[in-house]
């Protein structure tokens, strides 16, 4: 098949070539009484130029009738799952379905090495499915789900991924700055859609030109790359240190001064809810703005400040106006929210997790309670495991472990993708509902968090495990295999690069050396791995 894409997404993109070859594959898969097993190989080779389309296609077919590419596909898969994994004894329904989220997700990302392979982002669908209405499959768009969704399991485990997601917004970062100047604004104010040129490409203006969290988003997941890696390769030599100056830069433009509150203030956007929109002082939005303010102050750091950062920044950052109910304890969604409104999705409660917003547990506790009762119930899978999240950290597990269960509604059998709503519908292979799965069981279970100077662990099992193991977790150019029982945590160095530094386990004001391949084992409780 050969063709032209159907709209391009500007006057100047043009109308791009697709060639397609393909093996003719049944529409439905069927065993006979008498089969117990059958199997299926489908091979599709798509490109922008014809002779790579073919020649693809052909190796493929040669590698079939040899009974080569199957096997080559495992052995690559087991030396991925090598070097990224999740490991759970006892629970066997749960352990398929992080291997399958992973899987997943991995194979929407291109190889690490190859620049063969351009990369435009993560979409909610994962690769396209095309032929649908925008809302099923989202045409392969990009939007804040690669940054806050699918990103933080990625980067735990595969940092050079990660990096290459970053690098798709630094790709962005002209068209970024173009909206911004067509906004009114300075700097780079990222679209709420983006794909192949990265302009707005999002079918609806009330979207397109008010979520402007994501340009936030952005600077938040570059944030937890350069605590995880300090990458300072990535600031001089990437664009990365263009990325977070213009997306302070955008930030500094975007506020205006409420001299009857003395604070600085962020009017007319619309949160991560989007049932709700066109309203003042989105509480996750003028937090999110602070941390991209604040962000470059670290990055100069890390490049032994050969840059200047305007002081003005911190100032604005300091004194950035974040809404919150002193009577009923809790945080409102925005200015002017009624308590009570329903709510499409996480919002609120991302403050605790993933931005670590601080916060008095009562207040923490309050905006769970009151958001759960007000969160669409057929709103996007990955909400629940922001809940199950923030009663993990307040260690109510019995109510963790009952929400992180809402997110089997979306698993779908027998492959174990993601519907994107639990009835099955919307996206058909919803990765942004397993980044938040994953996130559940790094972030939650294995109770991981990454700030500026150390990493921080706060254990306890999953439900009906008796232990788990998180096979090469990053921190610092070293690789970690933790392993959780019921009383103990141990961590094990199993990699480290040239630049990586000493490292120490810290456990009740006591620490312990890190050395390469030598097991450190500790009670269950928190710790801290720092240089």
């Amino acid at each position: 098949m050969y063709g032209k894409i159907l709209a391009p997404e500007s006057d100047t993109s043009g109308y791009l070539d697709v060639f397609i070859f393909w093996n003719q594959f049944p529409k439905l898969l069927i065993l006979q009484p008498n089969e117990e097993r059958k199997s299926w190989f489908s091979i599709i080779s798509v490109s922008q130029i014809k002779s790579k389309a073919l020649e693809s296609y052909k190796l493929g077919t040669e590698m079939t009738k040899a009974d080569e590419l199957f096997n080559s596909h495992i052995a690559s898969w087991e030396t991925k799952w090598k070097s990224g994994n999740i490991d759970l004894d006892g629970d066997v329904y749960l352990s398929k379905a992080i291997h399958a989220s992973m899987y997943y997700i991995l194979s929407s990302l291109p190889p690490i090495m190859s620049e063969e392979f351009p990369f435009y982002g993560l979409s909610p669908g994962s690769l396209a499915t095309g032929g649908r209405s925008h809302d099923d499959d989202y045409h392969g768009h990009v939007f804040w789900d690669m940054e806050i969704w699918m990103y933080p399991p990625i980067l735990a485990f595969h940092p050079s991924l990660a990096r290459k997601m970053l690098l798709y917004r630094v790709q962005c970062l002209d068209e970024a700055k173009n909206k911004a100047r067509r906004h009114g604004y300075r700097g780079a104010m990222f679209p709420w859609e983006s794909a192949y040129s990265g302009i707005e490409v999002c079918p609806g203006a009330v979207y397109a030109n008010n979520e402007q969290h994501i340009t936030g988003d952005i600077a938040w997941a570059v944030q937890q790359y350069l605590y995880v890696t300090r990458d300072v390769s990535f600031l001089t030599n990437d664009g990365g240190w263009e990325l977070i100056y213009n997306i302070a830069v955008f930030w500094e433009s975007r506020v205006d001064y409420d001299d009857s509150i003395d604070k600085y203030v962020i009017n007319s956007v619309m949160p991560p809810d989007e049932y709700h929109h066109c309203i003042d002082n989105s509480v996750y939005t003028n937090v999110i703005a602070t941390i991209s303010l604040m962000l470059p102050y670290f990055a100069a750091k890390l490049m032994k400040n050969k840059v200047t950062v305007p002081e003005q920044w911190r100032h604005i950052a300091d004194n950035i106006y974040i809404p919150f109910d002193e009577k009923n304890k809790y945080h409102p969604e925005f200015d002017g929210y009624t308590k009570g409104s329903e709510v499409k999705q996480a919002d609120v409660i991302l403050l605790g997790y993933p931005l670590m917003y601080d916060m008095p547990k009562d207040v923490r506790k309050n905006d769970l309670i009151n958001y759960a009762k007000v969160t669409d119930s057929f709103g996007p899978a990955m909400t629940w495991s922001m809940f199950a999240i923030g009663w993990l950290e307040l260690k109510d597990f019995e109510k963790a472990d009952k929400i992180f269960k809402r997110s089997y509604a979306h698993i779908q059998e027998p492959f174990k993708t993601w519907s994107e709503v639990p009835d099955g519908g919307g996206a058909y292979n919803f990765i942004t509902g397993m980044g938040g799965f994953l996130q559940t069981i790094i972030f939650g279970y294995a109770g991981i968090r990454i700030y500026s100077d150390h990493l921080e662990m706060n254990p306890v099992l999953p439900y009906e495990t008796n232990n788990f193991v998180l096979h090469g977790v990053h921190y610092l150019g070293s690789a970690f295999m933790l392993e959780i029982s019921d009383t103990m945590v141990t961590v094990t160095r199993t990699t480290k690069n040239e630049n990586s530094p000493e490292l120490h386990l810290v456990q009740n004001d006591k620490s312990i050396p890190l050395s390469f391949e030598k097991s450190v084992s500790v009670p269950r409780e928190k710790l801290i791995i720092q240089p």
